[in-house]
């Protein structure tokens, strides 16, 4: 699977925003979340609007009740 303009390796999770706007997918490899505005996707390269970093292996992502924020 390629995104971010790289190869999303070991791709460990992902959630969708309860209003289908953001999607969060975990890479296991690389500890990072890269999230994405789906709306934004125009290809497998399209690189994501935010990268969490400092996680040590990110999986069971959820978005919050409200879409404010990723858990």
């Amino acid at each position: 699977l390629l995104l971010s303009g790289g190869i999303l390796d070991i791709p460990d999770g992902v959630a969708l925003s309860k209003d289908g706007r953001w999607m969060a997918l975990s890479n296991h490899h690389t500890h990072a979340v890269f999230v994405y505005d789906r709306a934004a996707i125009t290809d497998l390269q399209t690189a994501p609007v935010a990268t969490l970093h400092g996680l040590r292996h990110p999986h069971g992502l959820t978005f919050t009740h409200d879409d404010s924020a990723l858990l």
